[in-house]
C-alpha cells in the first residue's frame, strides 16, 4: 500500500520492542482516523519488517482477529533477503467471471476507498450467480455481495454488526 495515502486514514504509532517466535520485533499501531475503518496492531521483525504478530481491532479497541507465528526461520549469513519482484494480482478462480454489465452502482463510498474487484460467481446453496465486489483503501478491504431475488422482498433498514461482519440494508 502507499504509505502517504494511508497516513490520511490512519494514525501510525511506533511502539516498544517485543519478542515473537524468538525474534525481536517492533510494535506498530495503525489507528483509524474515522469510523469507516478498523485499527491494526502489528509486531514487525526488526530487520525484515515481516509481520510476526497482527491483530485487527474494532472501534471499541476489542480484537476481531489475530495471528502470530510460533516459529520462524529467516535467511542467514550470505543469503540476504531481497524484495520479490512485483507480480500481477492472482487470476480469478474458475468459478468467477467478470461482470457483463452493472445493474447496481455504489454512489457513495467512505473516503479513500475504491473498488478493486467485481466478479460474478456461484456460491454453494445458491441457484443464481452472485456479484462480489471488493473495495479497499490500501489496507482495509470490504466485500459486498449482491444476490438476485426471484420475488419482491421486504427488507429491514439499518445496520448490524457481529465480529468482523457488518451488514447494511
Amino acid at each position: 500500500a502507499n504509505p502517504q495515502s494511508l497516513a490520511h486514514w490512519y494514525e501510525v504509532r511506533i511502539g516498544d520492542m517485543a519478542r515473537v517466535a524468538g525474534l525481536d520485533c517492533r510494535n506498530v499501531e495503525m489507528l483509524p482516523r474515522d469510523a469507516n475503518r478498523w485499527g491494526y496492531q502489528i509486531c514487525a521483525e526488526k530487520q525484515t519488517n515481516l509481520p510476526l504478530k497482527a491483530m485487527v481491532i474494532n472501534g471499541s479497541n476489542q480484537p476481531l482477529m489475530q495471528y502470530a507465528f510460533a516459529e520462524v526461520k529467516l535467511a542467514t549469513t550470505g543469503s540476504a533477503l531481497k524484495p520479490l519482484p512485483r507480480t500481477p494480482l492472482p487470476t480469478m478462480p474458475e468459478s468467477a467471471r467478470g461482470l457483463d454489465s452493472e445493474q447496481v452502482t455504489a454512489k457513495v463510498l467512505p473516503p479513500g476507498f475504491s473498488r478493486i474487484a467485481a466478479v460474478k460467481r456461484h456460491l454453494p446453496d445458491m441457484l443464481d450467480e452472485v456479484e462480489h465486489w471488493v473495495f479497499s483503501d490500501g489496507l482495509t478491504h470490504i466485500s459486498l455481495f449482491l444476490t438476485p431475488t426471484r420475488k419482491p422482498v421486504e427488507t429491514a433498514r439499518g445496520e448490524s454488526a457481529r465480529g468482523m461482519v457488518n451488514l447494511m440494508r
